[in-house]
């Protein structure tokens, strides 16, 4: 309930702040790569599936920095999305798409 009710909050202030040159755009983080998914996974088991807060970051600066950062605007972007519009990358050069096998698996049911 919490995610949603800020996810609409995104759209909301984007659809009401717009004509005001506004841009609001909500950044949805995968599965973060902590001393604690370390402790009790294997890297094979994490491989290309979480990321690190330096990814996040990137994507963040890469959007900040996006003259027509109005074109988000109301939207909720999925880090690994950012990576692949601006080509950004993680602190070992991968682009970790967490949501990327799941959207597969949906499709296919």
């Amino acid at each position: 309930m919490s995610k949603a009710a800020k996810n609409r909050l995104v759209y909301a202030l984007g659809h009401k702040l717009r004509d005001r040159g506004i841009s609001v755009v909500g950044v949805a983080p995968g599965w973060m790569r902590t001393e604690l998914m370390l402790q009790h996974h294997t890297e094979q088991e994490l491989a290309g599936q979480t990321e690190t807060p330096h990814y996040a970051a990137r994507g963040i600066v890469a959007l900040a920095r996006d003259p027509q950062v109005s074109r988000h605007s109301g939207r909720i972007l999925d880090v690994g999305e950012l990576a692949e519009l601006y080509g950004v990358t993680d602190l070992d050069g991968t682009q970790p798409q967490w949501y990327a096998g799941h959207r597969r698996r949906g499709a296919a049911e």
